[in-house]
């Protein structure tokens, strides 16, 4: 077999053991194993060595089991609990206040966890009840939840830019502060299609007829203080060049240590069981950082970047043609494949491709990310569809689950396309950061 048909047989099987059920890890890591074997020899397997390497000997990547720390401990401490009671109070007279509350919950959730998972889950068993019970539509509760649950891996600090920023070569600081208006931007087109939908339709979102007293949200304002306190910590030393994201994230995980002792949801179960999901997420990460790696090693070696190369030039694309057909093939791949598995499959081999097209990688990365966040709630195999039904109440059914994305999606794609259009959306603040 010739040396040059094996990339494209390379992103064959790929795709087809993904397909078939193989974890991300093992299908990238396992065919470029079989690739290498097929393309050289078994003296050539040093690559696999070589490839993970750096990941192993690299500090930065003590940051990852500390932010991915932060998100589990929010989650089983109860203090998303709290926050929403706070939104409830403040929002709940406002038609659709409830589903706006629900939205600024899962911004400030997934600031401070950096996992979609967590957020949908938490909010699911949360908020989705709250609504339901008080007339809110069904779609639009449920859509209320998916939507704003996959901002958790756009609005920093994200678990998914930390391992983007190995691919792409970038900075992670940078890439953090680049998805924090984007994020804000898509929180914000939620809230107003919520809005409006509520100004059009009340019987939609009834507001909560309880008066609360002004004593009474004030109060209650004390349970996001040190959440906000957490937030702006960790993202105010990464802006000012006062601490790296490593150190940033020991700073995250202390506070919301602290904020567990304040609630008095503090114990040792509580550590315990942290420390034990975070060591699994963090084992289950590093082996997907490799199978990564490893993969686009090997693609690069084999020529599969120059073959990809050869072909935009033989159809005579412009650069924008192939950022178009990308982002096509990006939505596509977003409704059956784990967006995990596609980060880790389209990105090491489109971030080389988009520098050399004089595209800026931190505008495309966030770009990526933001279809990403798509492919969470794109039927048919969306996974926040399927968190959602796991949670939900007997009642709601997967088809009540796959029709209230869709109008988020669209909501998503007009924050898409705000975002190519106008890239400074995505540039402006990691400009000025003072860089550590």
């Amino acid at each position: 077999m010739s040396i040059e048909w094996i990339p494209p047989i390379m992103l064959f099987f790929v795709v087809l053991t993904m397909l078939l059920g193989v974890h991300v890890a093992w299908a990238m890591g396992g065919v470029a194993v079989v690739s290498i074997i097929l393309a050289w020899n078994f003296n050539s397997l040093f690559i696999v060595i070589s490839s993970v390497y750096g990941v192993m000997t690299s500090s930065f990547y003590v940051a990852l089991p500390l932010f991915i720390a932060m998100g589990v401990i929010l989650e089983r401490s109860g203090i998303a609990d709290d926050l929403y009671q706070t939104f409830y109070v403040w929002a709940g007279r406002v038609k659709g206040g409830l589903a706006v509350a629900t939205v600024l919950i899962c911004v400030i959730f997934a600031a401070m966890t950096g996992l979609t998972g967590a957020a949908c889950i938490t909010m699911g068993l949360i908020a989705l009840p709250s609504m339901l019970k008080r007339g809110y539509n069904k779609d639009l509760a449920i859509g209320t939840v998916i939507a704003p649950a996959t901002l958790g891996i756009l609005i920093p600090p994200s678990v998914v830019m930390i391992m983007l920023g190995t691919i792409a070569r970038v900075s992670v600081g940078k890439l953090f502060f680049a998805g924090l208006v984007p994020g804000l931007c898509l929180a914000a087109l939620f809230i107003i299609y919520i809005l409006i939908r509520g100004f059009l339709k009340p019987e939609l979102c009834p507001s909560i007829e309880v008066e609360v007293s002004l004593k009474d949200k004030l109060i209650a304002l004390k349970a996001v203080i040190l959440p906000f306190f957490t937030i702006f910590g960790v993202l105010g030393a990464i802006f000012f060049g006062i601490a790296t994201p490593t150190e940033s994230a020991s700073i995250g995980v202390f506070t919301i240590l602290l904020s567990t002792v304040f609630n008095r949801t503090f114990n040792w179960k509580l550590v315990f069981e942290s420390s034990l999901e975070t060591f699994r997420l963090t084992v289950l990460n590093i082996w997907i950082i490799f199978g990564a790696l490893v993969f686009a090693s090997t693609f690069t070696a084999l020529g599969g970047i120059e073959l990809m190369e050869k072909l935009i030039m033989a159809f005579h694309m412009t650069p924008w043609m192939v950022m178009f057909i990308i982002l096509v093939i990006l939505f596509i791949l977003g409704m059956f494949i784990d967006p995990f598995a596609i980060i880790f499959l389209v990105g090491p081999l489109t971030f080389p491709m988009m520098d050399k097209l004089g595209f800026d990688v931190i505008w495309y990365a966030i770009v990526f990310i933001m279809l990403i966040c798509i492919g969470y709630i794109t039927p048919p195999f969306g996974a926040n569809l399927f968190y959602m039904k796991s949670v939900a109440p007997p009642d709601v059914s997967m088809g009540d689950i796959y029709h209230s994305s869709w109008p988020f999606v669209i909501v998503m794609l007009i924050g898409v396309v705000l975002v190519i259009i106008f890239p400074d959306i995505v540039l402006w603040l990691p400009n000025k950061m003072i860089v550590h």
